[in-house]
């Protein structure tokens, strides 16, 4: 939405012909006869070419009439007649925002707001554009300013936690996570929200702090412990972990990925039988996702069910030939049958996809992160 600051200066009255186009513009502008309006005022700038206030309403005008780019230059020509007028840069920050000039529209609001610091819209859209260059040090400044002038907004403190994460200030992130969660306003989505950017950005320990304050307040939101059980995932405690992804898949049982992360946890905590019933629980939903396939090719492994675990494997990459850690653990499994040669095969060829992580043939029972890099199912959008 546009900045409309279209208070009209009809300082003539009466027999003064640009005043009359003007308020006959605004009339068409208002009932939606955007092409009418854009005529009358371009023949009042005719009559008076440095009117700023013509040029910027001339802007809102072409806009309406999906004209970008004359829209850009009408407000190019209002702010060079009147370059004190904030509302102008604003709309062109917001128009060359929209074409994806991103560093033009930083410098329309970077000007605007040298007129107008605390115009919320503007710093609110000059951080987010900050944020999406990296340039988070930056765009403390007006999110602050956010904060500051709307206190109840938890949004802005979570662009600032986000800000302050990326820049490693550690106690003001500490401070605005605090904040968060114990504003009274603050929803169980902020809270989500926070912990996702947490966990996301490797903090699983604030992370979990977090989710344990949500489901402590909203103990029948799945988000939440499934969010909790991938934390405490990448902290280490796979059992417990185990036990809050049981309770998410309890709550969404048609969850794929929660059912995917419990199955992980299980594996990860050496419960493989635990596994392996669970995995057999839900084949009729989720049997044929790759992950699933994976990851009961590992349960079996794990409970040394080696002719199991070749027979799910091998149909995997029958599927999906490139997928080296499937390779790595047919080989651990032809191994473990004694079928050296079909385990040496199988190794060259887990080398083979994925050289870096030779070393892997060496650990059989490494699984973390197995399935996440490779074999992780993402729900379709809706």
């Amino acid at each position: 939405m546009f900045y409309q600051a279209i208070a009209v200066l009809l300082f003539l009255q009466g027999a003064n012909p640009v005043a009359a186009m003007l308020q006959r513009a605004k009339e068409y502008f208002e009932s939606g006869a955007y092409s009418e309006a854009r005529a009358e005022l371009q023949q009042a700038l005719k009559l008076a070419p440095r009117d700023a206030t013509l040029w910027s309403y001339l802007g809102l005008t072409d806009y309406k009439l999906h004209d970008s780019e004359a829209s850009i230059a009408d407000f190019e020509q209002a702010s060079a007649v009147n370059p004190h007028d904030s509302l102008n840069y604003f709309n062109l920050g917001m128009l060359h925002q929209q074409r994806g000039e991103r560093a033009k529209a930083l410098e329309d609001y970077r000007q605007g707001l040298a007129l107008a610091p605390d115009d919320a819209d503007a710093n609110q859209s000059y951080a987010r554009l900050l944020m999406e260059a990296r340039r988070y040090r930056e765009a403390i400044g007006p999110l602050e300013r956010l904060q500051r002038n709307s206190p109840s907004n938890p949004s802005f403190r979570l662009g600032l936690a986000e800000c302050y994460l990326r820049v490693g200030s550690n106690d003001q992130l500490d401070e605005e996570i605090q904040e968060i969660v114990k504003a009274p306003n603050s929803t169980t989505n902020d809270r989500l929200n926070l912990a996702k950017l947490l966990v996301e950005n490797k903090q699983p320990d604030a992370a979990r702090w977090v989710l344990e304050q949500v489901v402590q307040t909203a103990p029948g939101v799945a988000d939440a412990h499934a969010g909790l059980g991938i934390a405490l995932m990448d902290l280490g405690q796979n059992r417990n972990a185990a036990t809050e992804l049981a309770r998410a898949v309890q709550l969404s049982p048609n969850s794929a990925d929660y059912a995917m992360r419990y199955a992980e946890a299980l594996l990860l905590s050496k419960q493989y039988s635990g596994a392996f019933d669970f995995l057999n629980s839900v084949k009729d939903k989720f049997g044929k996702l790759p992950e699933y396939r994976f990851k009961h090719g590992l349960a079996c492994y794990g409970m040394s069910e080696y002719r199991c675990a070749i027979e799910e494997l091998e149909g995997l990459l029958g599927d999906y030939p490139d997928l080296d850690r499937a390779e790595y653990y047919l080989g651990h499994s032809y191994s473990a049958t004694g079928d050296l040669a079909k385990a040496e095969a199988h190794y060259r060829k887990a080398i083979a996809l994925n050289p870096q992580e030779a070393i892997a043939a060496k650990r059989p029972t490494r699984l973390s992160a197995i399935c996440r890099r490779r074999c992780r199912w993402t729900p379709p959008t809706p």
